[in-house]
């Protein structure tokens, strides 16, 4: 095979819808060297660090294949340096052109080596008899549970696995990891948009008591140009609690209700992302208090 001596990877730029209002890129990397691990049997290419030259063209080429069907052999290649600097990276998808090995082998596994750590991926499976084009995304960086950094995908090494499960084999011809990113602008942007309360008596007809009750309405938004993934809201009051907040789109809010006995003056504060799990364009709006104090 031959291949220009400038070209380190391929790289494609094309754009995709990810929301209803954000345009993403998409970057495309493939093999340009070989990784740590070289376990799996090679068809028309060099052993060792030259396998990787059986999976990196584009199109696949399915004379020349990487093949398994022992358990725990792996495979894996770099990818080289891409051109983005701090760019916000949504997630990568690695793609195989795969077949299985057999009628009862038809598994593989996605595998990273991450800070010298292996992390393997959810099974994909391969079962046709011809190649066919198989993919796994994987939003976060397995190791820091974050998302991907440019310096993540500039140091990426992936490739694939074979498990211990009886039905694992499979071959590939080719592979190749897809990179979906924005510029740092498009980036998400929870805020708390709404916070309002009430105060009213409640008689108890038992005791013909009368006790105060608050009534609070808050509205989690999304305010960014991005995406806003799965999040927690923080809610403190007189007892403090953590609510599930949906993943949101760019302008789409979520919102909670509280009623509860309001014993004694203080402050409702709420905190959209109260893990700081989401990468946002502006980290300083999300909290709004409102003081309460208890009295009619």
């Amino acid at each position: 095979m031959k291949k220009e001596s400038s070209r380190l990877m391929s790289i494609l730029l094309c754009f995709i819808v990810l929301s209803s209002s954000v345009i993403a890129s998409t970057l495309t990397i493939r093999p340009n060297s070989q990784g740590s691990y070289t376990n799996w049997l090679n068809i028309g290419c060099s052993s060792g660090n030259g396998e990787w030259d059986c999976v990196d063209e584009n199109p696949a080429n399915n004379s020349n294949y990487l093949y398994a069907y022992t358990a725990n052999n792996k495979e894996s290649f770099n990818f080289g340096n891409v051109n983005l600097t701090s760019e916000h990276i949504y997630g990568i998808e690695l793609f195989y052109n795969a077949k299985r090995y057999s009628s009862t082998k038809y598994y593989l596994w996605p595998l990273f080596k991450i800070n010298s750590t292996d992390f393997t991926g959810s099974s994909l499976y391969t079962g046709g008899t011809s190649y066919v084009l198989r993919s796994k995304w994987v939003q976060k960086n397995p190791l820091t549970k974050s998302a991907w950094t440019v310096s993540d995908i500039n140091n990426l090494e992936a490739g694939m696995k074979l498990l211990n499960y009886p039905y694992a084999g499979a071959y590939v011809s080719q592979m190749y990891i897809n990179v979906d990113y924005d510029s740092p602008s498009a980036y998400p942007d929870l805020t708390v948009s709404r916070l309002t309360f009430n105060e009213y008596n409640v008689v108890n007809n038992q005791t013909n008591k009368t006790y105060m009750r608050g009534y609070v309405y808050t509205t989690i938004k999304n305010a960014g140009l991005d995406t806003a993934d799965v999040s927690t809201t923080r809610i403190e009051r007189l007892s403090t609690e953590d609510r599930s907040t949906s993943m949101l789109r760019p302008t789409k809010t979520q919102s909670f209700s509280f009623t509860y006995n309001c014993t004694a003056p203080h402050n409702f504060i709420v905190t959209a992302d109260i893990g700081g799990v989401i990468t946002e364009s502006n980290e300083a709006n999300n909290v709004k208090t409102v003081y309460i104090d208890c009295v009619i």
